[in-house]
């Protein structure tokens, strides 16, 4: 019920929308991410940049050619913020999905945009 609400009110360019399921295991995927200790973050960013987050370094990360998956919120307003990203990511051969809903997307640090090496 609560995934069906969030459906209704996300944007006309938010294709291709992640199922409930899959919707489930990205939160649960950032989650992981993000609840490691400040210096395994640290460290993992530095070596590996397993997680990016925020627009700035998604759009570094895409420009750099790193392969991953760009995980974009659905009810973004305006959608002035992001509408090139799509295009962007179909340009160099990146995976993209959206959620439907920022609020979870960004539970832990408010961020709606998310780049996962």
């Amino acid at each position: 019920e609560e995934y069906d609400q969030l459906c209704t009110v996300v944007n006309k360019i938010a294709h291709p929308l992640a199922s409930r399921k899959l919707a489930k295991k990205i939160y649960k995927l950032i989650k992981k991410r993000l609840n490691m200790p400040y210096i395994l973050i640290r460290q993992a960013s530095q070596e590996k940049n397993y997680l990016r987050q925020g627009i700035k370094d998604v759009h570094k990360a895409i420009r750099r050619n790193e392969k991953g998956i760009v995980i974009l919120a659905g009810d973004v307003s305006p959608l002035d913020i992001y509408s090139h990203m799509p295009a962007l990511c179909e340009a160099k051969d990146l995976l993209y999905v959206f959620t439907p809903s920022r609020k979870h997307l960004g539970l832990a640090t408010g961020s709606s945009i998310y780049f996962v090496k």
